[in-house]
């Protein structure tokens, strides 16, 4: 089950979770590397820090994941995009945003358990 929401939708989630996300690239084709990073909007992009890892990583496959995990709330945020490497930072343009349900969160109302949406789309 899926809810799709504008742009602004995913403003206003990305303003209502913590600063701190996980910035996921891919090394090599292959291998996933994980960054702890600060994120903030400029424009319609989402702007983080990259180090010489990442921006090498953008560099060579821009397509990037932002994870805001549940840290005890029901759902984590996660944001899938393009990124572009500009000196020292890493923007991101958004395309597909969902909230993924932790499996410790208990059905939302009106769902049983087993009937319970997993993610629902933001953008």
């Amino acid at each position: 089950m899926s809810v799709p929401v504008a742009l602004e939708g995913l403003r206003e989630q990305i303003e209502a979770m913590p600063p701190d996300v996980f910035l996921l690239t891919v090394s090599d084709g292959t291998s996933p590397h994980a960054v702890s990073a600060e994120v903030r909007w400029e424009g319609e992009q989402l702007v983080v820090g990259a180090g010489r890892t990442t921006a090498r990583n953008v560099a060579a496959a821009p397509a990037v994941t932002l994870l805001w995990p549940a840290s005890g709330e029901d759902y984590s945020l996660i944001v899938d995009g393009s990124g572009a490497v500009d000196g020292d930072v890493v923007r991101i343009t958004p395309e597909r945003a969902i909230l993924h349900r932790s499996v410790r969160a208990s059905a939302p109302d009106g769902h049983t358990s087993g009937d319970a949406p997993r993610c629902i789309t933001v953008l």
